[in-house]
């Protein structure tokens, strides 16, 4: 029974995805009470890194990655069914995900924004420490040094940032 639901899902996928005309937000299937839209299928699919979305482009593919997004909703819904959303040692990992996403997204707001370096500062860097840069007498390129002096003066101000973000 379920995979004729998801073969009737692919083909609305199908017919939803030939359509030029279809508004961002069409009804790509529907699995049980929840239904997935286009605007979704765009969503997960772009979360995904770039060698695994090429992955999903052709039709084929496309197909594929809604019958796995289909999947995903049916387990969902079975373990909510069975309660597992209320176990204890379950309602405890998603407070520390909770507590682990805002700290991470706090650092990345107060330390690593603050932490960018521009061409100018790569530049001076490389000028005031050319010594740093020899090998076997001869001065390196700055493009070649260029990703190494970029690291390194990212994680000296993410340091100094973090440093000071503590003390206040």
């Amino acid at each position: 029974m379920k995979k004729l639901l998801v073969l009737m899902f692919v083909a609305i996928f199908a017919v939803g995805c030939s359509s030029k005309e279809s508004p961002t937000n069409s009804v790509l299937a529907e699995v049980n009470t929840s239904t997935i839209t286009k605007e979704d299928f765009i969503e997960k699919i772009n979360r995904l890194p770039e060698w695994a979305r090429s992955r999903f482009q052709s039709e084929k593919g496309k197909k594929e990655f809604l019958e796995e997004i289909i999947k995903e909703e049916l387990l969902y819904q079975e373990a909510k069914k069975q309660g597992l959303n209320k176990d204890k040692k379950f309602q405890d990992r998603v407070e520390e995900f909770k507590k682990m996403t805002l700290i991470s997204a706090l650092l990345k707001k107060e330390i690593e924004e603050k932490a960018k370096t521009d061409a100018k500062e790569l530049r001076e860097f490389y000028d005031k420490n050319r010594d740093e840069f020899k090998k076997e007498g001869r001065l390196s390129d700055f493009e070649e040094v260029r990703d190494s002096i970029e690291r390194r003066l990212t994680i000296e101000k993410q340091r100094a940032s973090f440093e000071a973000y503590i003390k206040e």
